[in-house]
Parts: structure tokens; sequence; C-alpha cells
């Protein structure tokens, strides 16, 4: 199986207009996980199917470290910290921050389905108190991160 990509490089200002193409070859997996893309200096693109993230003991990739270790070996951690996700993916952290952007009052009114969409909010709230662990303060639609 192959997977073509195609990316431009950009800083914070800007995008560069140089497109870069490529095809790579999906690797060999025999257990079910995500895939990922990763771009190294030179233009250089690595493609794993793997059921663990960049960093874990069973990591396959050529970059060893986990993300934030592996971007602040080059850049500063403010950086960094800029760039990457504030909470782990697929975490509960995640999710909460995800369930207080689309249960604002707002986002459930202009919704196609309000009355759904703020029953489903209410099950999530109840859920995230009542059964995830995690810092119940984040269950809280005014919780600032």
């Amino acid at each position: 199986m192959k997977y073509h990509l195609s990316w431009q490089e950009a800083d914070t200002k800007e995008i560069l207009p140089i497109k870069y193409q490529r095809t790579l070859e999906v690797p060999q997996y025999s257990v079910p996980g995500d895939l990922y893309v990763l771009f190294y200096p030179n233009h250089e693109v690595e493609l794993i199917a793997s059921p663990v993230e960049p960093g874990h003991a069973n990591w396959a990739g050529r970059e060893k470290a986990g993300a934030l270790s592996a971007c602040v070996a080059r850049l500063s951690e403010k950086e960094c910290r800029k760039h990457l996700p504030k909470y782990k993916f697929g975490s509960k952290e995640e999710t909460a921050a995800m369930m207080r952007e689309a249960c604002t009052v707002k986002s459930i009114q202009e919704s196609s389905d309000p009355e759904g969409n703020q029953a489903a909010c209410n099950k999530l709230l109840n859920d995230c108190k009542d059964l995830w662990v995690i810092n119940k303060k984040m269950c809280g639609l005014d919780y600032q991160e």
C-alpha cells in the first residue's frame, strides 16, 4: 500500500511557496494503530504505522524521544509548547477541552440539532464529573486553561 504526501513549509509569518511531494510505502504492521507522518530536516519524511506514540518504549520510528523532548532538542520549550497539543491525544483532558469548546451556549444554539447537542453535552458533563479520572475542575464549562 502506498501513501501520497504533499506539503509546504511554513514559519510563524508565512507559508513558503515551494511544494514537496513524496509517495511512501506504508510499512507492514501486525497490530492496528495510527499512521504517523514524521518530518525531518532536509525534507526527509518517515511513515510509521504504530499502536504506540513516539516516546513509547515500543516505538519503531527513527526519533525515539516524545514529541516535546524531540522539539526541545531543536527549539526552546516555550516555542515547542506553542505548537504542540496541550493534552495527550485521546486523553480525557483533551476530551474535556473539546467538550468545553463544543458545549458553549453559542455552539449548541448554532448547531443543526440544539436539543440533541444539549443532551449530549449534559451526558458528557456528567460522565466527566462522575466517571473520568481527571481533575474535576476541568469538567466545568467555565474552566480556564
